[in-house]
Formats: C-alpha cells, structure tokens, sequence
C-alpha cells in the first residue's frame, strides 16, 4: 500500500492559460487528455479528433503557436476516411523526440435510460498508434514521425496481448478492466508505458519497452505497481523516478492520487490526493521541465468555469521537494 505522508508536497499556486486560438473546439477543450511541455512549447493531446496542439509559453500563457495533423506525418492510420478518433490517451517529450499514444482499447457504448445493454464492442484499429515525432530546435516544430504498425507481429497491440497476465482481459473493453493505456514517460530508447487497465490483483502495470534502431519493439518489462487499489492515469519523470497520476479504471469520481515510484526499488509514496470530485484529473506535465518545481494538471469533465470561447485554465502547484 503507497505510504501517503499527507499535504505538504503540493501547494497550489494558480492557474495556467491554454489559449488554443483558431484550433479551439468543444472536441479538445473539453477532452484534453495529456500534456507535455518542450522547452518554451507546450504539446497537447485529446481523446477525440486526429490532431496534435503545439502552444508556446508567452508571458506566463500558452498560446497556440500550430495545430497538426497527424495524418500529415503518419501514414495510413485506420479510419482515416471515416474519420475515427485516435484516442490519444499519453504524450511525452525527451530531447528533440516528442511521443504520442492511443489507448489501444475496446469500448463498449455507455448505456441508456430505458435503453438495454448494448453488448457489441467497437474495436477500431485507430485508437493503436505509438508514433514518435523529430522536433527542431526550437522544439515547436515536427519534421518527420516513425510508428510502429498498428495491427500484427510488431504492434503494440499484440505486444500487450502476449503478456501472460494482460491476455485474459484483452477482449474487455476498457472501462472493464480491458486494455487501456494512459500513461507514457521515455528516456532514449526506453518507453514506460503506464496502463489504466488491466489492473491485476488490486495492482497497477506499468511495461517498460526497449525500442530498437528499426523503431520496433526489442524487450518488454513488466511492473506491478502498487496504488492502493487505482491504476495509471498518466505519467511523468521526476529525476529517476516516475510521477503517476493514478486513479480508477472505471468512470468512477475518485479517489486520485498523484504518487512517486520508483521503478528501481519498487516503493511509491502518495504525494496529494483528490477524493470525489467532477473533475477528474487527467494530465500531468512540467510548466518547465528544466526546472521540475511546477507542475500542471489538466482535468477530464473540466467545470465550464475553467473554458471559454477559445481558453483552457489548468491548475498550477507547487512541488516541495525539501
């Protein structure tokens, strides 16, 4: 069980403004799933649409700098004709790389008053992309991606559908303890990738993949994480360890914690904690990754007062690491 050493190691200091400009839509603004910053830029991700949000830092705001579809830079991605949302649940920048990931889930349309379960899965090939994108200098800007496939030897997908523990639950959809990725943190060639579901015997998983020169999967390690009964929302680095933003599998309305694992020794400490709420916090990412002292969340089923016509109002602490 994490230990949680109670307040103390976030303070909130305020709010950050996401301003998305011309690229504003209910679609992301309501459903921003993950953040990463990159120098001066901020990147975004939603779980709907196809596209990616690049932000710059301007005395103290985010303002979108482009708005990029990753269609341009990746190729023959499932559903592009019918235009199927790519789920991008995880996003993470190292160096001049920036990472993205779909949820690789199946879901099952939530039910309805008066309405009778509707038991038949969507498994659409579209949510499975981990693709990786070269950034310039500046870090605002994409100049070419490599993507793993999305179906078959090689994918993710059936990397996940190989494991011993995560094959029994591979045909649930993902608010039923199925696949689900949410969180992704990468260090060179290693790529942590953080799973909402399954959980396995109360514990979270996290993998850990090697990835070859080919951009191609090589090994895969597997951790059990112990959050007290939650599972990975998102992740983020803090110096060796991993931040986890953890949370429940199902659309419950908490608890969530904001935890410190370390992948070497195993332990994780509770760092803060939300208990029921509306918000659902989803993200977590460096106001400036040089600095680590930071830190901003953004929130699934954000409260209306945190949008308007083109904004978004993220939530800024203050990590005390003394």
């Amino acid at each position: 069980m994490p230990v949680d050493i109670g307040d103390g190691w976030l303070t909130a200091c305020g709010h950050v403004l996401l301003d998305f400009g011309s690229a504003a839509s209910p679609d992301i603004l309501r459903n921003l799933s993950g953040a990463t910053t990159c120098g001066n830029f901020m990147w975004t991700v939603s779980d709907e649409g196809r596209t990616l949000e690049c932000l710059e830092l301007k005395a103290g705001s985010y303002r979108l700098a482009e708005q990029h579809s990753v269609d341009d830079f990746v190729r023959s991605i499932p559903g592009v004709e019918s235009g199927d949302e790519l789920d991008l649940e995880a996003i993470a920048c190292d160096g001049d790389n920036l990472w993205i990931c779909g949820s690789h889930c199946r879901v099952r349309k939530k039910p309805e008053a008066g309405i009778p379960v509707n038991w038949e899965l969507k498994n659409r090939k579209s949510r499975r992309l981990l693709a990786c994108f070269k950034l310039g200098e500046s870090g605002g800007h994409i100049s070419k991606a490599d993507w793993l496939p999305f179906d078959g030897p090689g994918s993710l997908r059936e990397t996940l559908e190989r494991d011993l523990f995560i094959q029994p639950f591979s045909a649930l959809p993902s608010k039923e303890n199925g696949i689900d990725i949410e969180g992704l943190a990468v260090r060179g060639d290693l790529v942590f990738v953080g799973l909402r579901g399954p959980r396995i015997d109360n514990q979270a998983m996290v993998l850990k993949l090697t990835m070859t020169d080919e951009f191609r999967i090589g090994s895969v390690e597997r951790f059990f994480v112990d959050l007290d009964g939650l599972a990975v929302r998102d992740l983020n680095w803090l110096g060796k360890q991993l931040l986890i933003l953890a949370g429940p599998v199902g659309d419950a309305s908490g608890p969530f914690r904001l935890c410190l694992w370390d992948p070497q020794n195993g332990s994780v400490t509770a760092l803060h904690s939300w208990d029921r709420v509306h918000e659902k916090p989803e993200g977590v990412c460096w106001l400036r990754p040089d600095a680590q002292t930071d830190l901003i969340v953004i929130y699934d089923s954000p409260d209306d007062s945190r949008i308007s016509t083109t904004t978004y109002r993220a939530d800024r602490f203050a990590l005390n690491q003394g």
